[in-house]
């Protein structure tokens, strides 16, 4: 062999290495990329699960290296202790559970169409809980429309079981793009005041494989329609359901 055909296979072996390490670092990069992508689209980000496992399954050398790493950056950044702590979860995510599979936002305040295009592309989410409080001086709750564009969003994924779901905003109307979902078996509601009525019966009704729905105390503008005769006709729309009403 002469000295350009060893040269030359000696480059093409440096090529294959690379692309290996690429094509190896390519789904940590897409995870990172999409944590970053979610606490981006929210507007107060900092009550946001992802995977929530523990972090001791990221290897202790790697996770000091990337503590440091984010100290240094927040401080070049000027960064809060917040926006390093955010930095540091995002990083660690494919480390701690691989693939996003669990996502939970708490009182995000705000957020918009961003969220569902991020969240189409998390295929492999299994559970995800999103909730907002409201109230307390604080920022507007996401509107109906915000909830129905995270319905809609939430409706294509294909592995999703378990949903928790609230808001005060969140009305028969925004819900009822989840009808028809193929996975879903169980959706909770009762940790916010619900502004559903009734009528979400015929949503829900059309989850084929829906075993359990839980439901929260009717919101002020909701209350008047949750009649006992109401709750029975509910409860006779979906006869194979677990359905939990606190009324």
């Amino acid at each position: 062999m002469s000295a350009r055909s060893r040269k030359l296979k000696a480059r093409w072996v440096v090529l294959a290495v690379v692309v290996a390490c690429v094509a190896g670092l390519a789904p940590f990069i897409r995870e990172i990329y999409l944590a970053a992508a979610i606490q981006n689209a929210i507007a107060r980000n900092v009550e946001i699960t992802l995977n929530d496992t523990s972090y001791e399954s990221v290897p202790k050398v790697l996770d000091e290296v990337i503590q440091k790493s984010v100290e240094w950056y927040g401080e070049w950044t000027h960064a809060s202790s917040n926006q390093r702590e955010l930095y540091y979860y995002r990083i660690t995510t494919p480390f701690r559970a691989g693939r996003l599979r669990n996502l939970g936002i708490y009182d995000p305040k705000n957020f918009d169409e961003r969220l569902g295009d991020v969240i189409r592309r998390c295929r492999g989410l299994q559970s995800v809980e999103v909730l907002d409080w409201g109230g307390w001086g604080s920022p507007p709750t996401p509107p109906e429309s915000s909830w129905r564009s995270l319905c809609e969003a939430l409706r294509t994924l294909p592995r999703l079981h378990t949903l928790g779901i609230g808001s005060e905003e969140l009305t028969d109307a925004a819900l009822a793009p989840l009808a028809g979902h193929p996975t879903l078996r169980t959706i909770t509601m009762e940790r916010v005041p619900m502004s559903i009525t009734p009528e979400s019966a015929r949503t829900f009704a059309s989850i084929p494989h829906l075993k359990e729905l839980i439901l929260g105390e009717p919101s002020r503008t909701t209350e008047e329609v949750w009649t006992e005769a109401a709750i029975a006709r509910f409860r006779a729309a979906l006869p194979g359901v677990s359905v939990t009403i606190p009324k």
